[in-house]
């Protein structure tokens, strides 16, 4: 392999990971297929709520050597089918050789990873998920997913799941979100099933961590236990069948697999880095595309310079941005003290924006401000034209709310007790004719549970008024930190409500205005720097 300097030197790699599915996992580690590949658990046990010892490099090559010399050679058709059966008694596969055998420092119970995908979101799909139709019905579960609202960021089934034929991670992890609430009220499901698929999903959601410590581990493996405890109600009430009669165990590949998360993850890390979404994200990229862009005749040598190229343009591009962030940083040098401290310092809102952007970030500009604040420029986002103008009493009676002023005015006054500003009190009176603009919808970015000081996608909260296609308009559901008890994890002080109305007070969208010149806009939540937020509790 060539170094920087263009020497060649030999290069020894050392096999840590391997990403594969399941299929690929017992064929590298030689064991039998519906068995464990990387403990000692056959096909018989798979289902156990223990994991077993380690399929380690000293068993797997004893046992091989062990079935070589008690077998011999393969002579005939005949042979390797007695070879089989015979390996197969010693927990392993037909491979005579694994390709790792004589590799440095391999350990096949650590390099075999887990699998998000295909393990996790497997089982769900093609375990879980039969089970739950089998007690509520596929034609009651398609209904209850056609009667859900359609709501932005949650994706829509009009025809129901009973009869996809493909399912791919994002219809699991889509299923997942709301599957819980989907099945409550069902006479066939009761209190151990519930805590079953709670249970389930708590594990799929924890093993997804970006980072784990002692606690979420033991999260981790609490939550398989619980599922281990109660899943036995699903062949109580006769869920889980076969092809011809019902199944009275769980011995079940995929359901093994949920032991080996935690050590993998106290040895590697998250296990989100060796998931096969990763190659199965580049089939599009990789494979599907650059054959569509070939004549379909020898495309293999085609398909290869096309991906060359874009590599080549990638590398160029990205030589591009180092030289252009080289000159800024001269730039940045070359400023004075002055200028920094006024840039620095600059916390007017410029009003819309002109440029061309489809979304505008709607807060005051504030560098050294932190994601955490609720008001980051980088955390809610409006569009540039807002969607209404008018007053609050207008607003009021088109949203249907009859009580914004006076709950507005109560809300007012509580948070500005003890200001004896003039300004304050005829602002507080006159907001009834208050001139506001509203907007339909806003985009909001959360925190990180693990990581405050990232932040989430940002997720589009609808606020539409009643209509002719929405009598009832359509509100999205927000969690307010409504106490000083509120987390970023779980739901311990926080209010639910549905997001009717998204304003902000026209006299102030004038880029003169500064939030120091009103004492209303600092210190009111979400009514700083200029704009609020009514919503109803649930």
């Amino acid at each position: 392999m060539a170094d920087s300097y263009g020497n060649t030197r030999n290069c020894f790699p050392l096999l840590a990971a391997y990403l594969a599915d399941y299929p690929e996992q017992v064929l590298v580690n030689i064991a039998p297929y519906n068995a464990s590949p990387v403990t000692m658990a056959a096909r018989d046990n798979t289902g156990a709520p223990e994991r077993y010892p380690n399929r380690t490099y000293t068993v797997v090559v004893r046992e091989l050597h062990a079935l070589q010399e008690e077998f011999g050679g393969e002579e005939s058709p005949e042979d390797t089918l007695k070879y089989h059966s015979v390996a197969t008694k010693r927990g392993l596969s037909a491979v005579r050789e694994p390709f790792w055998k004589h590799l440095p420092h391999v350990q096949p119970h650590i390099m075999v990873t887990p699998d998000v995908l295909h393990n996790a979101h497997g089982f769900f799909r093609h375990h879980m998920v039969p089970w739950i139709l089998e007690l509520v019905g596929k034609e009651e579960f398609d209904a209850r997913i056609r009667a859900m609202p359609r709501m932005i960021g949650l994706r829509a089934y009009p025809n129901g799941i009973s009869r996809l034929k493909q399912w791919t991670g994002r219809d699991a992890r889509e299923i997942q979100r709301y599957i819980l609430a989907l099945v409550l009220g069902s006479p066939k499901v009761n209190a151990k099933i519930t805590k079953a698929l709670r249970a389930l999903l708590d594990f799929i959601y924890i093993a997804q961590y970006q980072s784990h410590s002692n606690d979420t581990l033991g999260y981790l493996e609490d939550a398989l236990q619980s599922f281990h405890k109660h899943k036995a109600a699903f062949w109580k009430l006769k869920a889980r069948k076969g092809r011809h009669s019902n199944i009275q165990h769980f011995n079940i590949p995929k359901l093994c697999g949920f032991h080996d998360y935690a050590p993998s993850i106290r040895q590697f890390g998250s296990v989100m880095q060796f998931s096969t979404d990763i190659t199965e994200f580049f089939h599009k990229e990789s494979t599907k595309q650059p054959y569509q862009a070939t004549n379909k005749r020898n495309f293999m040598p085609q398909m290869c310079l096309i991906l060359e190229r874009r590599e080549r343009w990638a590398q160029f591009r990205r030589y591009l941005e180092w030289v252009r962030s080289g000159l800024n940083e001269v730039e940045h040098e070359n400023w004075d003290s002055d200028n920094w401290s006024s840039v620095q310092g600059n916390r007017s809102y410029s009003g819309p924006a002109k440029d061309d952007q489809n979304w505008l970030q709607c807060s005051v500009s504030d560098a050294s401000a932190a994601p955490q604040d609720p008001m980051h420029p980088s955390r809610i986002k409006l569009t540039k034209t807002p969607h209404g103008k008018g007053t609050l009493s207008s607003f009021a009676t088109l949203y249907d709310i009859r009580d914004l002023h006076d709950k507005t005015v109560d809300f007012l006054q509580k948070k500005c007790k003890g200001y004896q500003d003039p300004s304050t009190s005829h602002f507080i009176h006159s907001l009834s004719t208050a001139p506001v603009v509203t907007w339909k919808n806003v985009r909001i970015a959360t925190p990180k549970a693990q990581d405050p000081d990232e932040l989430t996608k940002h997720q589009t909260i609808p606020a539409d008024p009643p209509g002719d296609d929405l009598p009832h308009g359509r509100c999205g559901t927000v969690l307010l930190h409504w106490s000083f008890e509120a987390e970023t994890a779980g739901i311990q002080g926080e209010l639910p409500c549905s997001l009717l109305i998204f304003c902000w007070h026209e006299e102030h969208l004038s880029s003169s205005y500064t939030m120091t010149d009103s004492l209303i806009f600092q210190d009111i939540g979400w009514l700083r720097y200029g704009f609020f937020m009514s919503s109803r509790s649930l």
